[in-house]
């Protein structure tokens, strides 16, 4: 209730009672609280017979028996009740019982489902007049003092009346202002709504259902509903739910089509004791969507039956099959009969079961691809499917559709192409060793034999030098010998240079970290571009393989930024932690996407990607036009030499 009201209430003149129910008490009028020695604290949220028992010194008390049996009736049939008066003796303030007389009125307030929500307990404290009474029967004739208690009362009752007529006047407007909020909640519903007396004659009608009946509301109120729509208009089956709900009071749903307004309408009818509220909608659209529905059910029931892929239908959470296609038992060698007996659990081998029990049985929102199990046919043989489902409501219960397609064979092409492409792959490893090596062989003996031979040529040229010095008018001949040695001092140079570009001598002399730094500084005496290179370790001591393919990524990445990247500087680093080495190359170059890199095929990236795979680690690279590229490569140690 509303503050307002609730003040009216408390301050009302009678004495006013709201129970529960349960009989608990939830609202007391102030005269009630001064009339029975109480207070709200005291009282509210207790039972009724827990705060006002039967007097204990009065073995013959029937006040609370006599109460109780007004309540229960007024709860079963939902109806006023108004008691004789009756002696329900009232602890006063000092914890004595006094001897009271009452006159209660016990009355339900009902919902709109007709059910009890509150029952509101009136009593008049009527114990003078019955004293008197009993006064009376003892004297013949009343005293003058009872006169003047008499006239006292009825000057007192007239005041009350007065008061009462007030918070009538008050309640009055109460029900005005919540019948306006009332009309104007039902003007704003979207339903069609009309309410009828209890003979059935028509007191409101809102606008929703003027314009669905296509009839003026003033043309309706106080006419009756047979007299407007005839029986025989309303139809068997809209007369026959409001007879049965008008007799019974429950509420009533039915869908009728109406020849009149050639429509179909939804109808919700709830009764009270004052009449009937009854809520209607059209709802031909729907019809014909569930038509179309129906239509359309019959249509994917031809789709699933004659789908070429297994599909089957699982009751939730049970996992039982309710519905299985042709193409299903045809697959897995069971009959239909003998999947309709089966559950989902038994087309799996055992180890898998109950991963697929950990499967959430919850209904899941859209379609979801659930991945590639294994499943076993009725013979034995396992099979792989690759599992798509949807969760659907079919015949009002939570189902699960499941279509299974059987990607045994491509799982086993799938196997034999991983393993030539391992095949190969371990081919190309051996081949980089073969290459590896040879290039090793060969920086070698160009290293050393050539060396030898430029090494003793120019021996030769000293000991000529020996041989004509002094000896005049052979100055032509010292010049080109100065040619001769100066040319010898180039081939050693380039020989050097071809060697250390066949297979860096200090690789194997010093290890991968001196060989890194050397390549670095090659890099930038060739490209003039800085290079930061760092790393957390002085000698890295690991398998010449992986040594050699660190190098090489180095040596091609730096190549790839020199031709491309335009870059200003570059920072490499190599760190070695948990059993990894990390090693990242970064530039501040143009940058590029990536994707676009991928498509393209680029033997660059294709052959740093291979290297990485030699070395079981992992090539990444992040790139953004205009912001550089990173290279990063990380390998797993221990790795035994």
């Amino acid at each position: 209730m509303s503050t307002d009201f609730q003040r009216i209430f408390e301050t009302a003149p009678d004495l006013y009672l709201v129970l529960k129910p349960d009989l608990t008490i939830v609202a007391a009028s102030d005269s009630y609280l001064a009339a029975s020695f109480t207070s709200r604290e005291n009282i509210l949220g207790k039972n009724i017979f827990e705060v006002f028992p039967d007097n204990p010194n009065d073995p013959g008390a029937t006040g609370v028996k006599y109460l109780r049996a007004s309540l229960e009736y007024t709860l079963k049939h939902r109806k006023p009740h108004t008691m004789a008066v009756q002696q329900y003796d009232i602890q006063n303030t000092e914890g004595q019982f006094e001897k009271k007389f009452w006159s209660p009125l016990n009355t339900p307030v009902l919902n709109n489902n007709n059910e009890v929500l509150y029952i509101l307990h009136k009593v008049e404290d009527v114990t003078d007049f019955i004293k008197a009474k009993e006064d009376r029967e003892k004297q013949t004739v009343l005293t003058d003092d009872l006169k003047r208690q008499v006239e006292s009362m009825e000057a007192d009752i007239y005041k009350r009346a007065q008061e009462i007529q007030r918070f009538n006047t008050q309640l009055q407007e109460q029900v005005n202002e919540k019948t306006a909020e009332l009309r104007a909640i039902f003007e704003r519903i979207s339903d069609a709504f009309v309410g009828l007396d209890d003979k059935g004659n028509f007191i409101y009608v809102n606008t929703q259902a003027e314009n669905e009946l296509g009839i003026n509301a003033r043309e309706l109120y106080g006419k009756n509903i047979s007299e407007v729509f005839p029986p025989e208009i309303q139809g068997e089956q809209f007369v026959s739910a409001f007879t049965e709900s008008m007799g019974t009071g429950i509420y009533r749903r039915v869908e009728v089509y109406s020849q009149l307004y050639k429509s179909w309408f939804e109808i919700q009818l709830y009764p009270s004791q004052s009449g009937m509220s009854v809520f209607f909608r059209d709802i031909s659209e729907r019809k014909r969507a569930e038509e179309i529905l129906r239509a359309s059910e019959y249509k994917y029931k031809l789709l699933f039956e004659s789908n070429p892929i297994p599909m089957w239908m699982l009751d939730m959470p049970s996992r039982n099959f309710i519905a299985v296609n042709n193409a299903a038992t045809d697959l897995y060698g069971y009959t239909r009969e003998e999947f309709l007996a089966m559950d989902a659990t038994q087309i799996r081998p055992p180890e898998d079961v109950a991963r697929f029990l950990a499967q959430s049985p919850d209904p899941q929102a859209g379609v979801r691809h659930s991945g590639i199990w294994r499943h076993l046919k009725k013979n034995g043989e396992l099979i792989n499917v690759d599992i798509i489902t949807h969760d659907i409501y079919y015949e009002g219960r939570p189902v699960r559709l499941v279509l299974a397609n059987d990607i045994t064979e491509r799982i086993k092409a799938e196997e034999k192409l991983k393993e030539s492409h391992e095949q190969l792959r371990q081919l190309a490893s051996h081949l980089q060793h073969i290459r590896e090596e040879e290039q090793k062989r060969i920086a070698r003996e160009v290293h050393d034999e050539l060396g030898q031979q430029i090494t003793g040529l120019k021996m030769d040229i000293a000991w000529i030098w020996k041989k004509i010095a002094g000896i005049n008018g052979i100055q032509p001949i010292e010049e080109k010998l100065k040619e001769m040695t100066a040319l010898l001092d180039d081939s050693g140079q380039t020989i050097r240079k071809i060697a250390s570009e066949l297979r860096p001598s200090i690789l194997d002399d010093l290890g991968v970290i001196a060989a890194l730094e050397w390549q670095t500084r090659e890099f930038q005496k060739r490209f003039m571009i800085p290079v930061r290179f760092h790393s957390d370790v002085v000698y890295l001591d690991i398998d010449p393989v992986v040594a050699t393919g660190l190098f090489r990524l180095y040596q091609e990445s730096l190549t790839n930024i020199a031709r491309h990247a335009q870059a200003t500087e570059i920072t490499a680093q190599l760190l070695v932690n948990n059993n990894y080495i990390s090693f990242t190359i970064s530039d501040d170059g143009v940058g590029f996407k990536p994707m676009e890199m991928e498509a393209k095929k680029t033997l660059g990236i294709l052959v740093m990607k291979e290297r990485a795979l030699m070395m079981n680690g992992k090539l990444q690279i992040k790139s953004t036009p205009g912001e550089g590229t990173t290279i990063s490569v990380k390998v797993p140690l221990p790795l035994e030499r």
